[in-house]
């Protein structure tokens, strides 16, 4: 009887040992991963608010870390899968995005009566054009995408957790339009798309709701 007590607390102990020599070291190193992955997104829009970075470079400052998120995502092997490039529940994922869509419609749509309006927007086909089809899936990426598949390897499993750290830098990086009432609704959809991407984890739909509702903020002037 002690024999076999024996045998399984030595089987334990080496099953404690893979543990600590596989699991929790690449746990680790993927906090810490997390840990600058965060203090970029967090430093990035803070230079471009105090005028380290002018102003006028924030676009090229999104495409480089979009870029740049893209180059440690094939470095740390993440699939296409684990990044929401899903067609399988893609159906699920836009119809999650639908209420919300709506809702969010609706208020804009008084926007101008409530004085919610900032300015006028001036009409750049161009800048929409490169907002839908750059802007929204680059930021989406950054924050959801790449956020959520690192996340998972944190060895976390509080969706409240995912959201904090999916939402609050892409919150943040809006603190470079001086402007409360941007932060405010990026704040609102940041933790609906981080919810929702969780739930899904489709990155086409998490964008195509990005791109409508900032098309019309813009336009409207909201933003």
């Amino acid at each position: 009887m002690n024999d076999h007590k024996n045998v399984q607390s030595d089987s334990l102990i080496r099953k404690m040992e893979r543990i600590i020599a596989g699991t929790d070291r690449s746990v680790l190193k993927a906090r810490w991963q997390l840990l600058y992955s965060v203090g970029i997104l967090m430093i990035v829009p803070a230079l471009i608010y105090v005028d380290i970075i002018p102003y006028g470079w924030r676009i090229y400052m999104l495409l480089a870390l979009g870029s740049v998120f893209s180059i440690l995502s094939y470095v740390r092997g993440y699939t296409l899968s684990e990044l929401g490039f899903r067609k399988d529940n893609i159906r699920k994922a836009f119809l999650m995005q639908i209420p919300f869509l709506v809702g969010f419609l609706a208020v804009l749509s008084f926007a101008n009566r409530f004085g919610f309006v900032e300015r006028e927007f001036l009409s750049k086909e161009l800048f929409l054009i490169f907002y839908v089809f750059i802007s929204s899936p680059f930021q989406e990426f950054v924050y959801r995408s790449y956020m959520y598949a690192l996340l998972r390897r944190c060895g976390w499993e509080n969706r409240l957790v995912f959201v904090l750290f999916m939402a609050i830098p892409y919150v943040f990086v809006h603190i470079i339009y001086h402007n409360v009432l941007t932060l405010f609704f990026t704040l609102i959809a940041g933790v609906f798309w981080s919810y929702t991407y969780i739930r899904q984890t489709n990155l086409f739909a998490i964008s195509f709701s990005h791109a409508v509702l900032g098309c019309v903020a813009l336009v409207l002037g909201v933003v």
